[in-house]
């Protein structure tokens, strides 16, 4: 696939064309190096908070990263009522519009790139884990802002489980493919058109009813030996 050119309203505008240069050596450095960026310490208490429900019974997790209003939270839990699922977003407007919760599932703010690490270290392996828009930053300086060209990319892939990526920059999926090869992680890309009631999130519905082309990828995360 190609970036489409800029000038289409309905499309991501990037200058950038093809996988990025840099992305292998960044993502090969972020893999083989430690990452030392302190946790805070209002991510520790949030873990902190959430421990008696994420270890009581033993029901599997989905971990629902950049929920925003938490549409998406509410839909997985729904989708997947024997699993529990925790939508995490930093920002507290959005989720301060969210409404519902409980026993199926939270929508907390939280740091996601500490949370991936908080829950590594306390060994709490989701099922399932999602990522739906719209994280592209498309300027080809911005490779360190999107996920898999930041240094919390590999507690990412730590944490094992079922990885689904939506976005509607058809390249951001390509080099989400490229950066799970080169940390040894197979994946597959597909389009994806969903109806008026099968909205996963708030932008979903957005740039689907704007024309935009949405693609997703789904990539097991889980090593040889990992619980499945």
């Amino acid at each position: 696939m190609t970036t489409p050119a800029p000038g289409n309203s309905r499309d991501v505008i990037s200058a950038q064309r093809g996988i990025h240069q840099h992305l292998e050596a960044t993502v090969r450095k972020h893999v083989s190096t430690p990452w030392r960026k302190p946790v805070a310490d209002f991510s520790r208490t949030t873990l902190d908070g959430l421990l008696p429900w994420l270890t009581a019974g033993d029901r599997p997790l989905i971990i629902d990263a950049c929920c925003g209003t938490g549409m998406s939270t509410r839909l997985l839990a729904a989708r997947y009522p024997h699993c529990r699922v925790l939508g995490l977003d930093k920002s507290a407007q959005r989720v301060g519009r969210h409404q519902g919760g409980g026993g199926d599932y939270q929508v907390v703010r939280a740091d996601v790139q500490d949370m991936w690490r908080l829950l590594r270290d306390a060994g709490i392996k989701p099922v399932m884990h999602t990522l739906f828009y719209p994280n592209p930053y498309p300027k080809a300086a911005q490779l360190g802002s999107r996920w898999y060209g930041s240094p919390a990319f590999p507690a990412l892939l730590n944490l094992g489980g079922h990885l689904q990526v939506r976005s509607n920059w058809a390249l951001y999926i390509e080099e989400f493919a490229f950066a799970l090869k080169v940390a040894g992680y197979e994946s597959e890309i597909s389009q994806i058109t969903p109806t008026a009631g099968d909205y996963i999130s708030l932008f979903e519905k957005k740039y689907s009813e704007s024309g935009h082309v949405l693609t997703a990828l789904s990539a097991n995360l889980n090593r040889a030996g990992d619980p499945v």
